[in-house]
């Protein structure tokens, strides 16, 4: 309906919704598409945060499917359009959809611990960094999706790092 109406804002936004729910069921590749669907569509009106939230669960979907690469892209692009905007919630976001990824990275590297290490420091820097942005965002609203989220991150990075009490402190705060 929207597309008929030539409603480009909330063609946009819809897509987005359609692609989390799409992500939520598994189908990675039809969010993805809706995604960039989305993404170009807000380029095209000039709506840089919808597009920010684009490039944020396009880098969330991305790492679903190891396109690590890609999907740090996706998340430094968002990034650097919700700090130009000072939109500090999404910021929160992206820091915790980069600690999953790192955790995701990590995972596949078993035959390198070298590198399974170093993605582990990396997920527990980003997860920390996005508690830290849930507690800036806690100056105006809190949001305490972002702080589960945040902590719950935290907390598996820890246990993964079998640094056990660190994470049930962490997992028990989510």
């Amino acid at each position: 309906l929207w597309e008929k109406a030539g409603d480009k804002k909330n063609l946009a936004i819809g897509l987005g919704n359609v692609a989390i729910q799409q992500m939520v069921i598994g189908a990675l590749s039809a969010a993805e598409r809706n995604l960039r669907r989305q993404i170009d569509l807000c380029r095209e009106i000039a709506d840089e945060f919808v597009e920010g939230t684009g490039h944020q669960e396009l880098g969330r979907a991305l790492s679903y499917r190891g396109a690590w690469q890609e999907t740090e892209q996706e998340l430094d692009t968002g990034l650097k359009l919700f700090e130009k905007h000072s939109q500090v919630q999404p910021q929160c976001v992206i820091w915790s959809y980069r600690a999953l990824r790192f955790l995701l990275m990590a995972r596949e590297a078993v035959d390198s611990d070298q590198s399974q290490i170093a993605n582990l420091k990396s997920s527990i820097e980003c997860a920390q960094r996005a508690l830290e942005m849930a507690d800036e965002q806690a100056k105006n609203y809190p949001v305490s999706r972002d702080y589960v989220r945040a902590h719950w991150l935290l907390g598996a990075a820890y246990r993964a790092n079998n640094e056990l009490t660190l994470a049930e402190e962490n997992l028990s705060k989510a």
